[in-house]
Parts: structure tokens; sequence; C-alpha cells
């Protein structure tokens, strides 16, 4: 009280001022809640026909992905680069370190390739 008077305001003015601050800024916290609420209520949720699609999408997607990762094909021919199946390609290295001669960066010897491992002629473009 002191320091009102001493200053030249009342408190009651203070009080009034803070109540109205609340008040205000709990009105500018619901307007941006309900904008944000209804901007929210504009989206579709997906349908059963949607979700189908798209798990169809992805069961057609793995395969093309079983079928690309399972088959032996040329990359680049001119390159000699090949893509093989993982499990090819492991039974590959290890073929290679059995050779007791084999050391790093030596080539494979394909005459001890097992003829599954040999790209078919018909994928060469």
């Amino acid at each position: 009280m002191i320091h009102s008077l001493i200053n030249g305001h009342s408190e009651r003015g203070g009080v009034l001022v803070n109540f109205a601050a609340t008040v205000a800024g709990a009105a500018i916290f619901g307007l941006v809640t309900w904008a944000l609420v209804g901007a929210t209520k504009n989206f579709e949720t997906p349908d059963s026909t949607r979700a189908a699609e798209r798990a169809a999408a992805l069961q057609k997607l793995k395969e093309e992905n079983a079928i690309t990762l399972g088959s032996a094909a040329w990359v680049d021919p001119s390159k000699k680069i090949a893509r093989i199946p993982v499990d090819d390609a492991m039974a590959l290295t290890v073929a290679k370190y059995k050779n007791s001669t084999a050391q790093a960066g030596s080539k494979v010897d394909w005459s001890t390739v097992p003829p599954t491992l040999v790209v078919p002629p018909s994928k060469n473009p």
C-alpha cells in the first residue's frame, strides 16, 4: 500500500490489468486451439479401399525385390559387373578363401564356380 501511495497508483488498477491480461491470454489460447482443432477435422481418414491398395502395392514391391535380389543379371556388361544373390556371393567368397593360395585381391577361379552361379546368357544385354 505504501508503494502504491508513493507512485500514485492504486492496487485496484494493477489487479484489473492483471485480470484483463489473463482473460485476453486465455481467449487467444482458446482461439488458437479452436483453429487448430478445426483445421485437423478436415483431413480424411484412410478408408479400407485405400489401405487395400497400399497393401497390394507393398506386396507387389516385395515380390519384385525378391525376384531382383534372388536372381543373377548383368549390371554393366562393359565393365563386367554382375548382380548375384547374397547366398551365391557368400558361397563364392568361401570357395575363394578355401583355396590356400588365395590372397587379398586375387581373382576367383571361375572354373570352380557351380553352374547355378553363372549369369544366364539370356540376361545379357
